[in-house]
Formats: structure tokens, sequence, C-alpha cells
């Protein structure tokens, strides 16, 4: 959908580009060489474990100085050149988990992300855990909440851990002022494309407005 929203945008006029969060190629060859290997760590490829075994706050750390140099080299430059860069996800889910997996403060793990701007817009896909089981065939231990401590039915867990993130996501939502798109069995990613040029569309207008009432 982040691909079908960028054209979508390039073609009205706007300089939007579509940039995963875990792309480690950066323009500096030395850059480059390091995110490759914190990228390595954090996404390895490899199948996942039934356990965690090396704790919530070694992932959060690595995602902290992934997001940190990703800020620097990444997205400091692109609001010089006023490009439009769209993420398909960004680190809130993960700090979400973080804080329900270990009972971690919110407010704690904010410090660790500070020096990263907030997105001029973010869009929650929101969806029941329900729907979302009946999507796909497979999923991984922690999305199960294997490493939250769950066990039992597999269908009911997923339920479960996915609501607990829901609800948590939702509340950041409305503190935060979140586009939330509610996503049932019946949407498309074109019917979620044209919400969210909407939105845009008329946080640009309010911005227009401010400007001419200063």
């Amino acid at each position: 959908m982040a691909k079908l929203l960028c054209g979508r945008l390039c073609s009205e006029g706007t300089n939007a580009i579509v940039r995963s969060k875990s792309s480690a190629h950066f323009c500096d060859r030395f850059v480059s060489a390091q995110m490759t290997r914190l990228h390595d760590l954090i996404w390895t490829g490899e199948r996942e474990p039934v356990l965690d075994n090396m704790g919530t706050h070694y992932y959060l750390f690595l995602l902290a100085a992934w997001f940190a140099a990703l800020e620097t080299q990444l997205l400091k430059r692109s609001r010089l050149r006023d490009d439009v860069l769209i993420f398909d996800g960004w680190y809130y889910r993960v700090a979400v988990k973080a804080e329900l997996r270990s009972q971690l403060s919110e407010e704690w793990i904010d410090t660790l992300f500070r020096n990263v701007d907030e997105p001029d817009m973010v869009v929650l896909l929101d969806i029941d855990p329900a729907t979302a089981w009946r999507r796909r065939t497979s999923f991984s231990p922690s999305e199960l909440g294997r490493w939250d401590g769950l066990i039992g039915d597999d269908r009911s867990n997923f339920c479960t851990y996915q609501g607990r993130i829901r609800e948590r996501l939702l509340s950041l939502a409305g503190k935060k002022k979140w586009l939330v798109l509610r996503q049932t069995d019946h949407s498309t990613p074109e019917t979620m494309v044209e919400e969210i040029i909407s939105a845009l569309s008329r946080a640009l207008e309010d911005e227009r407005h401010r400007c001419i009432k200063r």
C-alpha cells in the first residue's frame, strides 16, 4: 500500500519516496557498512526462536541505535530537500511490545527515541486480531505471544496478545492524533489510500489557514 500511496502522490506532483525502515543503503560507504551490521543483528533473516533468549532491552537498544542513525543520515537530509518519505512501519509497535513484555514505562522508552522527530502524519491501520488471523496461515512465536509467556491454543493466544498491542496503539493514536483507518474483510489498498489522501489534503488546508491567520 505504501507504493500505491507513493504513486498517487507522485502523479499529483509531490516528490514522494517509499523507504523501508530496515533499508541499510546510504550514500556514505562507512555509514552503509555500519548500518548493514546493525541491520543483520535486528533483522537476522533466521527462523525466530520459540523463546526470547536475548531479552527485551537487547532488541530495544539495537532499534534505538538504528533509528538514531536513520534520523541523522536520512530524515534530516530529506527534510532539507522537502522530500515526502513514506515508511511502511515505524518503531511504535516495537516500543509498545517492549512496554507490555517487560513492564517498561512509556516515558523511559520515549527517551531512547527522543532524537527522532515525530512524523508529520502517522497512519494506524487498525484491524481486529480475529480478522488478521484469518488472513494468514502461519505466525512467529512472538506474534503468538510466546515471548510474553502465553501458552496453549495458538488462535486464542494470538487474539489475546495482538489485542493488547492493538489497545495500546489505539491509545497512542488518540494521544498523538494519528489517523486511524479501520480495516475489515472488505477493505482494499485503494480505499485506504483514498482516505489517506483526503486526510493529507485536510491537513494541508488547515496548515494554510494557520499561516494566513499568523
